[in-house]
């Protein structure tokens, strides 16, 4: 069972921790927990936020804000990160000698 696991994995499944859209997809989770648990918590930060700063933004934004986390997500998935490939790259060579 577990090695049935495994083989759906990708082959950095175990560097899953260092993914950019993991990361930004947890915190979306975050936030929108917490908006479940504490809906004042948005009116909170909205009053915390200058005047002139909350007139600009529309009120929409707030309801847009977890879309657009996962579409920034989606978006870090398909981009390489550098230092991640630098990492692969060692240790396949380390594997190869």
């Amino acid at each position: 069972m577990l090695q049935r696991l495994k083989d759906l994995l990708n082959n950095e499944w175990k560097d899953w921790w260092r993914w950019w859209s993991v990361r930004v997809i947890a915190l979306g989770v975050f936030l929108h927990t917490w908006v479940l648990f504490d809906p004042g918590a948005v009116l909170w930060v909205w009053r915390m936020l200058p005047e002139p700063l909350a007139s600009l933004i529309p009120n929409q934004v707030v309801a847009a804000v977890s879309v657009v986390l996962f579409l920034l997500a989606l978006a870090m998935r398909l981009t390489k990160q550098k230092a991640l490939e630098a990492r692969r790259d060692a240790k396949r060579g380390a594997q190869d000698v």
